[in-house]
């Protein structure tokens, strides 16, 4: 029976231009190399909607989204996560990499935020960073299977043998410091194996007794520039 090494739903991407304080390093597999120390992997939930936590009474379905900015630009938050949901537009990172970028420079780069999985399509050019993928078979909602997982960014990506690859790196000096991975567990799943520039620093399973998602967070131990899936 075939084996699967993947499949992904979506990467998500922080960043930093300075060095974070180290990890505690767990104690290394078993199987791994010598030198290689396992990094933890932490389940994520995403926080409350904004409007629950602070609520306002308004007309204006916005309100609480230019709040959440003046709350950023004060101090008053750590970070605000922005969603947009659009077609080729949005695809192509054009329209949303251009706010991305303005958004950034006035309030803030926490990092480039969510990914789909490799090179899901002809033309898939992210703005601020490079992605490279050797192997991976995208696989997209359209026309899809009935009660398959797909994740937000519409996409999954699945490898079927242990020299398939996928790469990002930024277009500028920046550095990644989070590394987010929405993965898919089912039976037969495999392992996912992940390299900063070069060294291998966490594994990810992907076999369980039936399917399910779940979306893992890596806080790496030192400014990256190249990720490796």
């Amino acid at each position: 029976m075939k084996r699967l090494i993947g499949p992904l739903l979506a990467l998500v991407l922080g960043g930093c231009v300075t060095t974070t304080a180290p990890n505690p390093a767990p104690p290394a597999a078993a199987d791994a190399p010598p030198h290689v120390q396992l990094a933890t992997w932490t389940s994520q939930r995403l926080p409350p909607p904004l409007t629950t936590r602070r609520p306002r009474v308004s007309s204006d379905p916005l309100d609480s989204f230019f709040q959440a900015l003046s709350d950023l630009e004060a101090g008053r938050l750590d970070t605000v996560t922005v969603v947009q949901i659009g077609d080729s537009h949005t695809a192509n990172d054009r329209f949303s990499g251009r706010i991305r970028e303005l958004m950034q420079a006035r309030f803030g780069n926490a990092g480039r935020g969510m990914l789909a999985p490799g090179n899901p399509y002809n033309g898939f050019r992210p703005t601020q960073v490079t992605v490279t993928s050797r192997g991976w078979r995208p696989i997209p909602s359209w026309p899809g299977k009935p009660g398959t997982p797909i994740g937000l960014t519409g996409f999954q990506a699945q490898a079927d043998r242990p020299g398939d690859v996928m790469a990002v790196e930024p277009k500028d000096d920046s550095r990644f410091d989070v590394l987010g991975v929405g993965i898919l567990r089912q039976p037969g799943g495999g392992t996912l194996v992940v390299r900063a520039d070069g060294v291998e620093v966490a594994r990810i399973a992907t076999a369980g007794a039936e399917t399910s998602t779940a979306q893992m967070r890596l806080d790496l131990d030192h400014p990256t520039r190249r990720l490796e899936l």
